[in-house]
């Protein structure tokens, strides 16, 4: 499974979470509303032993307001 989160369209900084399984070759987009704020330039990984996707630092606007929160998702 490819996790993608948060990033830039056009000139907007974005939240939403896509989800790839590449079993099946299908993309799904999920729609629940908990997601964390927006985030550019930030770094995920997977902890393998909860499977949790781990979501570090990044910008939250195109202003260059840093975060240096950590998400489990």
């Amino acid at each position: 499974m490819v996790v993608l989160f948060g990033g830039r369209e056009s000139n907007d900084v974005e939240s939403s979470v896509h989800l790839f399984s590449a079993e099946i070759g299908f993309w799904n987009t999920p729609t629940d509303t908990g997601f964390p704020r927006a985030l550019v330039e930030h770094a995920a990984g997977l902890d393998v032993v909860t499977g949790d996707v781990v979501v570090y630092g990044g910008m939250l606007r195109d202003d260059g307001m840093v975060s240096n929160s950590t998400l489990r998702m």
